[in-house]
């Protein structure tokens, strides 16, 4: 037997072999399905879900001051500490009042002998002893003491810290004993107006102002509690840009809230606006390939596939997002399959 022929035989039986081996025609299919390019799609469906506005922001009272004495003097008394929290109406501090109630001693003495002055002279010029310019001038005299008397009683008032809402200390400024003089701040102080005594303030482009109003809803998250989240409201939105940023200040309101906040917080903040236009949101297993300003995805035609190029408006990790008009004519995309799939060959669609 010449060698050609035993090749031949050989292979023959070694096909006879491997058909008689149990599970090989499994395999055999096996084989056959790898080589068919499968996919699967999803018919995509325009939304007006809110997209998330994302940014930061640092968190501040809502309503803050500086309190300070009208007159100078020395502080005698300092009644609240820093962070502690106060009552409408309260003393927060107070000064020495022995120089100051000196001068309104003083202007009181002058008062009263002005007025004497004033008396004696009323009498000269009814006996004609004195002319009637010397009354007037002593009378302009006693008015402009009395003046003065009210002013001394006015600044004595006013020689004290008084609350006037409700409110938290947020930085001391002085000590008990320093000479001050008059407008010095003794006090950082934040007002509970309302219900939330804390704000955010952000900045954001003007494509995602155009889609905010007020009363839009939040989320804040703070490094200092890890895993919380704290409602918040929009409260004010610019009418103009900042010059020097480009972006719009976006003011947010913190609700309520059991956790103590402080000024200063870093918040981590979501904005949910109302005025969201359509849009189509495609998972991110649809992605050929692209970046943050094109996407290339596949879409059915006919039984194969063919690419096309989309512009996100909106990234995630789990979807992107293009715009309702630009998906004019886009109802379907692939979904599985991408990563075998080649524009102009012939594809499996499986169903769901």
């Amino acid at each position: 037997m010449n060698n050609s022929k035993l090749i031949v035989l050989l292979i023959l039986t070694g096909w006879t072999v491997l058909s008689c081996k149990p599970g090989y025609q499994e395999e055999l299919a096996a084989v056959n399905t790898e080589r068919t390019t499968k996919v699967r799609l999803q018919k995509l469906t325009a939304t007006n879900e809110p997209i998330p506005v994302v940014a930061s922001g640092v968190l501040a009272s809502k309503s803050r001051a500086f309190l300070s004495f009208k007159i100078g003097g020395i502080v005698e008394k300092l009644m609240v500490e820093e962070g502690q929290s106060f009552k409408k109406g309260q003393v927060l501090a107070r000064l020495e009042l022995t120089e100051i109630n000196a001068r309104v001693n003083q202007a009181e003495e002058n008062v009263n002998k002005l007025t004497r002055d004033r008396d004696r002279v009323k009498r000269l010029y009814a006996d004609t002893v004195a002319t009637l310019e010397q009354l007037q001038d002593i009378t302009t005299g006693l008015e402009v003491a009395q003046y003065e008397l009210e002013i001394a009683k006015y600044n004595r008032q006013y020689a004290r810290v008084v609350a006037r809402e409700d409110g938290k200390v947020l930085r001391r400024m002085t000590e008990r004993g320093e000479l001050i003089n008059s407008g010095t701040p003794v006090f950082q102080i934040a007002y509970k107006n309302g219900h939330s005594s804390h704000i955010v303030k952000m900045g954001v482009a003007d494509r995602d102002v155009v889609k905010m109003q007020t009363g839009d809803s939040a989320i804040a998250r703070f490094d200092a509690y890890p895993g919380k989240s704290f409602r918040a409201l929009v409260s004010e939105i610019a009418e103009a840009a900042d010059p020097r940023t480009g972006v719009f200040e976006i003011e947010l309101t913190i609700s309520d809230s059991p956790y103590r906040l402080r000024d200063g917080f870093v918040a981590k903040l979501e904005v949910y606006p109302s005025l969201q236009e359509a849009y189509y949101k495609i998972p991110m297993s649809a992605l050929v390939e692209g970046d943050a300003e094109e996407a290339t995805i596949y879409v059915p035609e006919n039984k194969t596939v063919k690419k096309m190029k989309v512009h996100p408006t909106y990234i995630t990790d789990e979807f992107f997002v293009i715009t309702k008009e630009e998906a004019n004519t886009l109802s379907t995309v692939v979904v599985q399959g991408t990563a075998y799939a080649k524009p102009g060959v012939e594809v499996e669609v499986l169903n769901d």
